[in-house]
């Protein structure tokens, strides 16, 4: 297992307000809003603590439904076969912004300021993915000095992977390391945590890198649209 601290998150402005259908027209919205979003902003990244734990494991068995690593761990999802056919290592991922954020998130809401608990807890939700990111890029950097490839990076609880297994790679990584835990009903908290897993390996990638390519949601959300301009 590897540890990565301190990692740099690029949000801006131009991120959130596109997230909340603003996009960079910021004409669209009065002066005060805008303060508003910024104040939020700025105060976002200080409660961040970005880090994330990955372990690398061998391929053991890929079928047409199931992928098999080292450990013995068995992946029964078939969007992961598919688009890790020829993986040769997956790279399990553990990702999360800490709690602070979260817990300011509370506290907005407790006294009475619903509307800056919302854009704060969006901000969360966006600094996370933007670290899982990171994190893919961190593989995709090995591949490619390897002379290889990485797949899409896949979540439990999306594109028919059962959220159950967050179990599995939860024995994989042991997140409680960089502070993540798990509950009974497998939710992680810090809320804005996640994971994800990453094969590398020969002519992998396919048609698209970007996992929203695969969700029935994609033409209408508004954080794919973030991440795509």
């Amino acid at each position: 297992m590897e540890i990565v601290r301190d990692v740099k998150i690029d949000l801006t402005m131009d991120d959130l307000l596109r997230v909340h259908g603003v996009g960079q027209a910021k004409n669209k919205i009065n002066k005060k809003a805008l303060d508003n979003y910024r104040q939020l902003l700025d105060e976002a990244l200080n409660l961040i603590d970005p880090v994330y734990i990955y372990r690398s494991l061998s391929v053991a068995e890929v079928g047409e439904n199931h992928l098999t690593v080292e450990t013995g761990h068995r992946f029964g999802v078939h969007i992961m076969a598919k688009l890790m056919r020829t993986a040769t290592r997956v790279y399990f991922m553990c990702c999360t912004i800490g709690p602070r954020l979260e817990q300011r998130v509370a506290e907005y809401r407790a006294n009475g300021f619903p509307a800056k608990a919302y854009i704060l807890d969006s901000i969360g939700s966006l600094a996370v993915d933007m670290l899982a990111l990171e994190g893919c890029r961190m593989v995709e950097e090995i591949a490619e000095a390897e002379g290889l490839s990485s797949s899409v990076a896949l979540s439990p609880g999306y594109l028919g992977w059962e959220l159950t297994d967050q179990r599995k790679l939860f024995q994989i990584l042991e997140p409680s390391k960089i502070g993540v835990s798990l509950t009974d009903t497998c939710i992680m908290t810090p809320l804005k945590s996640t994971t994800q897993a990453i094969g590398l390996g020969p002519g992998l990638g396919g048609k698209s890198k970007v996992t929203c390519d695969y969700c029935s949601l994609k033409a209408r959300c508004n954080f794919r649209k973030s991440k795509a301009s």
